[in-house]
C-alpha cells in the first residue's frame, strides 16, 4: 500500500503547512494500518464470515474505524494553516480570519485528500465510482468540521459551500444539516454510516 506520506511529501515539499500535512500523512498511515490489523483479528475471529467477504468486511471496518482519525487530522492541517497566519484556533470564532483558513484549505484540498485517499483507497475499493464517493464524503466532512471549528456561516463561504454539494453529491444534504447542529461527532457518526451504505451497496 502507498504511503499517504509519500504522496504529501511528493505533492507539498516545501511550506510550514505542507511539512505538518506530511506529519499528518504518517499519522493517517499509522491510523489506517492499525484498523486494518484490528478489522482482520475480527474476522478472523469470526466463522460466520464467508471466505470471499472477509476483504470486504475488513476494510469497511477498517476505513470506518478510521474516519474519525480522518477527520481529526483534516482539523489539524487548519490548525496548522491558522497558525502560519497567526491566528489562535481557540479564539476569535466567526471571525474573518476564519474564512481565509478555510479557504486557503478548500484551495490544496484535492493535495490534501482526493490524490493521498484515492491512492490509498485504491488497492481496497476496486470499483472508481464507489471509491470517488467516499473520498467526495471525507472531504466534504473535513470541510464542515473546519467550518465548526471556526463557527463559519456558509453563506459568507460560498466557495468551501459550493465544494461541500459537488463532493459529497446526493449526500451533501444530510451532511449540511449535521453541520447545523453545529456538533463534529454528528458529522462522524453521519461519515460512517454513509461510508458504510457506498461499499456494501
Amino acid at each position: 500500500m502507498i504511503s499517504l506520506i509519500e504522496i504529501l511529501l511528493e505533492n507539498n515539499p516545501n511550506s510550514s503547512v505542507d511539512q505538518t500535512a506530511s506529519e499528518i500523512g504518517n499519522e493517517l498511515d499509522d491510523i489506517f494500518r492499525q484498523q486494518l490489523k484490528i478489522a482482520g483479528q475480527q474476522v478472523q475471529s469470526n466463522s460466520n464470515v464467508p471466505q470471499n467477504e472477509a476483504i470486504l468486511t475488513i476494510t469497511t471496518l477498517a476505513i470506518i474505524a478510521s474516519i474519525p482519525g480522518f477527520l481529526k487530522a483534516v482539523s489539524k492541517i487548519g490548525e496548522s494553516i491558522s497558525r502560519k497566519q497567526g491566528l489562535d484556533l481557540r479564539k476569535n470564532k466567526g471571525g474573518e480570519a476564519w474564512y481565509s483558513v478555510l479557504g486557503k484549505f478548500v484551495d490544496k484540498i484535492e493535495s490534501y485528500i482526493d490524490t493521498p485517499f484515492n491512492l490509498m483507497l485504491t488497492p481496497f475499493i476496486k470499483d472508481e465510482v464507489k471509491r470517488k464517493k467516499i473520498i467526495g464524503i471525507i472531504k466534504a466532512a473535513s470541510i464542515i468540521t473546519l467550518a465548526i471549528l471556526g463557527s463559519i456561516d456558509f453563506t459568507k463561504a460560498p466557495d468551501a459551500l459550493q465544494v461541500v454539494r459537488g463532493s459529497a453529491g446526493e449526500f451533501a444534504g444530510e451532511l449540511l444539516q449535521k453541520y447545523g447542529t453545529k456538533n463534529i461527532d454528528n458529522i462522524v457518526t453521519t461519515v460512517k454510516f454513509t461510508v458504510k451504505k457506498i461499499i456494501v451497496q
